[in-house]
C-alpha cells in the first residue's frame, strides 16, 4: 500500500516540476473536471425540472365529470396572450364550501376577483393586473409548473355565466389518480419546446463539445509523460504502478475542478437561476431532488477523468532509440465509416423533411462534426508527406522537417482543429436555424405594428345580448356584430360605427354590400379588415341587429382606434361585461406562434454556453500543447540554425498550411450540411460568407498559432541543450 502511494506522490512531484507543458496539462484537467460534471449536472437538472414541472401539472389538472351531483367545482380555461406570450385564463367557481381550492390558492376567488402568478402580474409592465378583475394575490409556487409561467385564476362577476356554455365545465377535483389530463392544458405552454428536442439540444451543443474538449485536454502535454511512462517500463515498474503515476498527476487538479463544480452546482439547489437568453427560470427546489448525486458526480467525475488520462498507458508507447521515427498509423476505417452512417442520417432526414427527420437530421450532424477533425488529421498527414516531397525537390530544409513531422504525427493537427470545426458547424447551422425561426416572427411584427391594434375580434359564451351591454361601455369605439350569411360576412352596427369605414351614400337598413354604399374606403379601414382576414368585396353591412341568440354563430368587432391604451380597455370591459370571453388581434394571435418559433433558437444558445466553454478549452490546450511540442521538438536543429525565419517558415509548414486545408475541407462539409437543413426548414437562409468567413479564421488561427510557436521555438533553440543521451 505504501509503494502505491509512493507512485502516487511522485506523479504528483513529476507533474509540477514538468513545466509549461505540464502546467498546461493540469490546468486543463482541472478545466475539464469542472465542465464535465457540469454538463452532467445539467443534465440532471433538465431531467429533474421535467420530472417535477410534469407531477405540479398532473397535480393540478382538473377531474372533469358528466354528473353536477358529483362535482365540487366548475371549471374552464380561455386562452389569452399579452405582449406576443400566450396567457392561461382558468375561471373557477366552487359548488361546494368545502372544495378544496387549486393548487397555489389558499382560497377561491371571490366574484372578480383574480390571482396571478407572480410572472404574470410583472408581464407587460403590469397590464395583466386589472384586466381580469381585481387582483387578490399571487399563485404559489406548488401551484405553477414553472416559475415563469403565465397563468391566472379568476371567477366571472357575472352570475350563473358557466351555465350559459355548452362545454362540460364540472369538476370532481384536481390532480386525482385515473384523471383526464389533458396534454394541452395549459395554453400557455403551447408553443414550448418539445422535451425530446431539448434533450438533441444538448446532446449537440453541450455533451458533444465537451466530449471534444475532454480528448483535447487528456493529449495536451503527452510528448514527455510517454517518455516517462517508457522511461519507467525500462527501468521494470508494473503496469499499476505507471498507470498510478499517471493518476497522482492528474488527481489533484482533478479533485479541485471536480468539488469546485460540485460547490457551484450544491448552489443551484438553494438559488433560482435565470438564464440569461431565454430568461426561462430555473428553480432551486425542483433541483433539491437530485442534491444527494453530488457526491457520487464527484467520484464518477474524478474516476473518469483520471481513468481516460491513463488509459492510454495501459499499453504505453514502445521506443527502441531516442531518434524520431514514424509512428504506426492507426486504421481510418473507423472514421470513414462513422462519417458514412452520419452523412446517411443527414440524408434520411433531409428526405422526410419532418419533425422526426429533423431529430435524426441532427444525429446525423452529430456523427459528421465529430469525425471531422479526424478526418481533417488523416488527410493532414497526407498532407504532410507531399509537403516534404515538394521540399525536398525545392531544397527547402523547413518543409522538409515540418511536413515529416506532421506525417509523423498527424493526430496534434486533428486536436488543434476539433474545437475550430465543431465550432464552425454549429455556428452555421445555428444561422440557419435562427434564420428559419426569426422570419415568420419579423414578418408578423411588421404586420402587427402596421395594423396598430385597430380592429379586435371577441367571442364569449352566454347570450349574443351581453355583446349590446359592452359596445354601450365602449361609446368612443365603433363596433358592429360580425356573422356569416350566404357565404359572405355581415357587419350589423349602427350608422355611426358603420361611418368607420368611410362616408355612406345611405345607412343600410338591409345587407347591402359594403362597397356599394361606400364608395371610398380609406387605408385605415383596409387595414382593420385585413387584420380579420377579409376583402371589401366580401363583406355586406347593416344597420338592423340580427336577433341571432346562438353565441356561437356570432362575434363582435370592436374597431379600436386609440392604440395600445384603447385596446387595454376593451379587454378590461370585455372580461367585467361578458364572462368566460376570448379577444384576439387576430394578426397578434398569429404571431405567437412566429414569436415563439423565434424564441426556440433561444434554447439553442443558452444550452451552447456550456458547449462554447468546452470549445474555447479545447482550443486553449490544444494551442498550448502543440506550442511546448513543437519548440521541444525542433530544440535539437539549432546545432546548425537558429535563426527566426527558418523556425517561423517550419511552423508554417507544419501549421498554417494544414489548417488552411483542413479548414476549407471542413467549411465545403459543414455548407453541404447547411444546405440539408434548408431542406427540412421552413424558409431560412444559409450564409456562403458565414461559412467562408469562418474558414478563413481557422486559416488565421493556424498563422496565429505559426508565429507564437515559431517565437517559441527560436528562443527554445537558442537555449537548447543535449540532455539525457
Amino acid at each position: 500500500m505504501n509503494r502505491h502511494l509512493a507512485m502516487l506522490r511522485l506523479g504528483h512531484r513529476v507533474g509540477r516540476a514538468s513545466g509549461a507543458s505540464g502546467l498546461v496539462h493540469r490546468f486543463g484537467l482541472f478545466a475539464a473536471s469542472f465542465l464535465v460534471l457540469m454538463v452532467t449536472w445539467s443534465l440532471l437538472a433538465v431531467d429533474a425540472s421535467l420530472e417535477a414541472r410534469q407531477e405540479r401539472q398532473d397535480a393540478r389538472s382538473p377531474v372533469l365529470t358528466g354528473q353536477r351531483q358529483e362535482a365540487v367545482a366548475r371549471w374552464l380555461e380561455r386562452p389569452d396572450y399579452a405582449d406576443g406570450e400566450a396567457v392561461s385564463v382558468i375561471f373557477t367557481e366552487p359548488l361546494s364550501a368545502s372544495a378544496a381550492p387549486p393548487p397555489g390558492l389558499d382560497r377561491w376567488p371571490e366574484k372578480g376577483e383574480v390571482f396571478l402568478s407572480p410572472q404574470a402580474a410583472r408581464h407587460a409592465d403590469g397590464v395583466l393586473v386589472s384586466r381580469y378583475g381585481t387582483m387578490a394575490g399571487t399563485i404559489g409556487r406548488q401551484g405553477l409548473t414553472e416559475p415563469d409561467e403565465l397563468l391566472v385564476y379568476t371567477r366571472s362577476p357575472i352570475e350563473g355565466i358557466f351555465d350559459e356554455t355548452t362545454l362540460n365545465t364540472f369538476i370532481s377535483g384536481f390532480g386525482h389518480p385515473g384523471s383526464q389530463f389533458l396534454d394541452y392544458f395549459t395554453v400557455s405552454h403551447q408553443f414550448e419546446r418539445s422535451p425530446v428536442d431539448l434533450w438533441v439540444l444538448l446532446l449537440l451543443f453541450t455533451v458533444l463539445p465537451a466530449t471534444a474538449a475532454l480528448v483535447v485536454v487528456v493529449r495536451g502535454g503527452s510528448e514527455l509523460r510517454d517518455r516517462r511512462i517508457s522511461m519507467l517500463e525500462a527501468l521494470g515498474a508494473s503496469r499499476l504502478s505507471r498507470l498510478l503515476v499517471v493518476i497522482g498527476e492528474a488527481a489533484v487538479p482533478v479533485a479541485a475542478g471536480s468539488l469546485l463544480a460540485a460547490a457551484t452546482a450544491w448552489a443551484t439547489t438553494f438559488w433560482d437561476i435565470r438564464l440569461p437568453f431565454t430568461g426561462h427560470t430555473v428553480a432551486a427546489g425542483d433541483l433539491a431532488r437530485v442534491r444527494p448525486w453530488l457526491p457520487v458526480l464527484i467520484v464518477a467525475t474524478a474516476a473518469l477523468i483520471a481513468g481516460v488520462s491513463a488509459l492510454r498507458y495501459v499499453r504505453p508507447p514502445k521506443r527502441t532509440s531516442t531518434r524520431p521515427q514514424q509512428t504506426k498509423r492507426a486504421s481510418g476505417r473507423t472514421a470513414w465509416i462513422l462519417c458514412g452512417a452520419g452523412t446517411a442520417l443527414c440524408l434520411y432526414g433531409t428526405w422526410r423533411a419532418d419533425g422526426p427527420g429533423r431529430v435524426v437530421f441532427f444525429l446525423g450532424v452529430v456523427l459528421v462534426l465529430g469525425v471531422l477533425p479526424s478526418l481533417g488529421g488523416r488527410l493532414s498527414g497526407a498532407l504532410g508527406s507531399a509537403i516534404a516531397s515538394f521540399s525536398v525537390r525545392r531544397g527547402g530544409p523547413a518543409g522538409v522537417i515540418a511536413g515529416r513531422w506532421l506525417a509523423a504525427r498527424p493526430v496534434v493537427l486533428a486536436v488543434l482543429s476539433a474545437s475550430m470545426i465543431v465550432g464552425l458547424g454549429l455556428t452555421t447551422l445555428g444561422q440557419v436555424v435562427t434564420s428559419q425561426l426569426a422570419g415568420p416572427e419579423i414578418v408578423a411584427k411588421q404586420l402587427a405594428g402596421a395594423t396598430d391594434r385597430n380592429a379586435i375580434l371577441i367571442n364569449a359564451s352566454g347570450a349574443p345580448s351581453r355583446f349590446d351591454r359592452l359596445r354601450k361601455d365602449l361609446p368612443g369605439q365603433p363596433s358592429v356584430l360580425l356573422y356569416p350569411e350566404n357565404d359572405r360576412v355581415v357587419f350589423s352596427g349602427n350608422c355611426t360605427s358603420l361611418a368607420f369605414f368611410g362616408p355612406m351614400t345611405t345607412c343600410p337598413k338591409k345587407s347591402t354590400a359594403l362597397t356599394g354604399v361606400i364608395k371610398n374606403i380609406g387605408p385605415g379601414p383596409q387595414r382593420a379588415l385585413a387584420v380579420l382576414g377579409l376583402t371589401p368585396d366580401r363583406v355586406d353591412v347593416t344597420s338592423s341587429h340580427p336577433g341571432i341568440t346562438d353565441p356561437e354563430k356570432v362575434s363582435l368587432v370592436v374597431f379600436n382606434t386609440e392604440g395600445d391604451a384603447g385596446a387595454d380597455r376593451v379587454w378590461e370591459a370585455a372580461y367585467r361585461t361578458l364572462g368566460l370571453p376570448m379577444l384576439a388581434v387576430p394578426v397578434e394571435s398569429g404571431m405567437l406562434g412566429a414569436q415563439a418559433r423565434a424564441g426556440y433558437v433561444k434554447w439553442v444558445l443558452d444550452a451552447a454556453l456550456i458547449g462554447l466553454a468546452a470549445l474555447v478549452l479545447a482550443g486553449i490546450v490544444g494551442a498550448a500543447s502543440v506550442f511546448d511540442d513543437q519548440a521541444r521538438g525542433l530544440g535539437p536543429i539549432a546545432s546548425f540554425r537558429n535563426d527566426r525565419r527558418f523556425y517561423v517558415q517550419v511552423a508554417f509548414w507544419n501549421l498554417s498550411v494544414p489548417l488552411a486545408v483542413v479548414g476549407v475541407g471542413a467549411g465545403a462539409a459543414i455548407y453541404v450540411l447547411g444546405q440539408m437543413l434548408l431542406a427540412i426548414g421552413d424558409g431560412g437562409e444559409l450564409s456562403a460568407g458565414l461559412v467562408a468567413t469562418g474558414s478563413l479564421l481557422i486559416a488565421l488561427g493556424g498563422l496565429v498559432v505559426a508565429v507564437v510557436c515559431g517565437e517559441i521555438a527560436v528562443r527554445r533553440a537558442r537555449t537548447w541543450r543535449p540532455t539525457g543521451d
